[in-house]
């Protein structure tokens, strides 16, 4: 796996996501390789918990008065946050995540964020990718109390997504790439355009870059400094 640095590692922690493009289809894939779900990502240095009425598990990482919830690509599990977990211990964040290999994964973003408030999160914010963008918002619609935030990389477009985002009541960030073949950047900006105008922030970068990868160490500054910005107003470590 690569590894990330410094702050770029941080910054990764707001990414994850599969997709392709518009309407309600099918389950969608993500160009990168699903993990085996066998991995046991023995580098990280957290700690697979359950959690939900329906026992949720997923791994827990870090620890302060914030938290994370991530919410991966619909074809990786929790090994494909790694290198991340091992750098963000001691940050001052609690980062929660899980697989989302079955239907319910906006229950499971709830009870995630359920979950880090009971461990004493004062400020929460969910991130996600592709389908897990696409979950995220539509869970950052209905969760009370409200999150902080939410940041969604590469969302797909479906029309219960359009439905849910006039509905958010959070400052919300929406990340896309203009070539990204999986979710088109039309979708994406549709997305946008239906988040209320005071809380709808956009990143828009050249290229081809979808979920996780518009956070990796060679990704444009640009968005990168957007989504650490981003994080760190509405998940400030302490």
């Amino acid at each position: 796996m690569r590894r990330f640095t410094g702050i770029l590692l941080v910054t990764v922690a707001l990414l994850a996501g599969c997709g392709t493009a518009s309407g309600d289809g099918g389950p969608s894939r993500s160009p990168r390789a699903a993990p085996s779900p066998k991995v046991s990502c023995p580098e990280a240095g957290g700690r697979r918990i359950s959690f939900g009425a329906d026992h949720a598990t997923g791994p827990l990482y870090g620890s302060g008065s914030s938290g994370v919830v991530l919410v991966n690509q619909s074809d990786l599990d929790w090994c494909g946050w790694f290198p991340l977990p091992k750098a963000i211990a001691g940050k001052g964040r609690m980062y929660l995540g899980f697989d989302t290999a079955k239907d319910g994964t906006v229950a499971d973003i709830g009870n995630a964020v359920a979950e880090l408030r009971r461990r004493g999160a004062k400020h929460v914010v969910v991130v996600g990718a592709s389908a897990g963008a696409r979950d995220s918002l539509v869970a950052a619609s209905k969760i009370t109390p409200r999150v902080d935030a939410v940041i969604a990389l590469s969302p797909e477009r479906r029309d219960y997504v359009l439905a849910a985002v006039p509905k958010l009541r959070v400052p919300t960030l929406i990340a896309s790439a203009r070539q990204d073949s999986w979710v088109p950047a039309a979708d994406a900006k549709a997305i946008a355009a239906a988040v209320p105008a005071r809380y709808r922030h956009q990143a828009l970068i050249d290229g081809s870059r979808h979920g996780i990868d518009m956070a990796t160490y060679d990704a444009p500054k640009s968005v990168l400094r957007t989504i650490s910005a981003f994080f760190a107003r509405y998940a400030p470590a302490g």
